[in-house]
């Protein structure tokens, strides 16, 4: 006897995965800026205090190789903090050039998946630059083209989608299932 199992996920599930993911996705961008900030923070308050000491030791000129030696190990002690602070500078301005570069292909699985007919089941999503397919089956043909249609009207994701292949397992058998394969083409989706 041949058991039928349901193999697409439920839509709650889903969202709640993309709520998680969202969740840490938001912690974990919070907590890279507190750390920078921090850092920054106290790289800025170690320099004041060098700064602080250095006109101290301006004004006690009690023991002028004493504080000659102490000037010179503070000007290198600034020099390595405005180094921290340049580094930590550039690898923000690199974080941030390298977040608003990347694709965003979570916008193309959301569209995907919520424009998915309950009789179709993808087998898998394949993405690639601006590329990807979709292969799966469908229990329906009629279902597959109205498919085709919802995502090539998301003209803000997809910039083309066609469906490029489209058979059964078994010819003569019309209630059959049907293996697609549509294939897409993808506007630069870039984080906002």
């Amino acid at each position: 006897m041949i058991e039928r199992i349901n193999l697409v996920p439920k839509k709650s599930s889903a969202k709640k995965n993309w709520a998680v993911f969202y969740a840490l996705t938001g912690v974990f961008f919070l907590s890279s800026t507190l750390i920078l900030v921090f850092l920054y923070t106290s790289t800025a308050t170690k320099i004041n205090k060098i700064d602080t000491l250095m006109k101290q030791s301006i004004l006690h000129q009690d023991s002028v190789v004493n504080l000659q030696g102490k000037v010179t190990q503070l000007k290198q002690s600034v020099n390595r903090n405005k180094e921290k602070i340049n580094q930590l500078s550039t690898g923000a301005i690199k974080f941030n050039q390298i977040r608003s570069e990347k694709q965003q292909y979570s916008k193309v699985l959301n569209a995907i998946a919520g424009n998915l007919p309950e009789s179709v089941t993808c087998k898998s999503i394949e993405i690639s630059n601006s590329s990807g397919t979709i292969t799966g089956i469908a229990m329906f043909y009629s279902e597959l083209p109205e498919f085709v249609d919802k995502l090539r009207n998301l003209k803000e994701i997809y910039s083309s989608v066609t469906l490029q292949s489209i058979g059964t397992n078994t010819p003569s058998d019309n209630t059959a299932p049907y293996n697609f394969t549509i294939v897409f083409s993808l506007q630069q989706l870039k984080a906002s």
